[in-house]
């Protein structure tokens, strides 16, 4: 199931497909319009809208790169409503972090991977502490 936020968003990127023949036919300038009307609101694109999306993604399982890339698309679509349309003074992505994953070590090493650890502590011992 997805998340109630992008449940909307994918509700009007349909509807915007439904009227992509009508949207071409019309003079760029009603489209640009068309960015303040209730299909899209600017304002509700807000830091703590996209933490909380970023928040769900991570509690239905998916994974870092997959929340980091949603963060990359939704910055990247606030910093041009910033920038060429004017319709957000702040991008709601800047100095938003993602929390690093923990690395977690294998739970069971290769063959060669065994073979290899023996070999370095037996050269680690062999030698001793001062040989390094």
């Amino acid at each position: 199931m997805l998340p109630p936020l992008l449940v909307g968003v994918v509700d009007r990127e349909l509807r915007a497909c439904e009227d992509d023949l009508d949207r071409d036919a019309r003079p760029p300038a009603d489209f640009d319009e068309e960015l303040g009307s209730t299909r899209f609101r600017a304002d509700q694109l807000t830091r703590t809208a996209l933490e909380t999306y970023l928040g769900e993604m991570e509690m239905s399982g998916y994974s870092l790169s997959s929340r980091a890339r949603a963060k990359a698309v939704a910055s990247g679509f606030a910093r041009w409503l910033v920038e060429d349309k004017g319709l957000l003074r702040r991008n709601p992505g800047r100095g938003l972090v993602l929390p690093p994953q923990a690395l977690l070590a294998p739970r069971q090493l290769s063959a060669d991977q065994r073979y290899l650890l023996r070999s370095l502590a037996k050269m680690a011992s062999a030698t001793g502490p001062d040989a390094g």
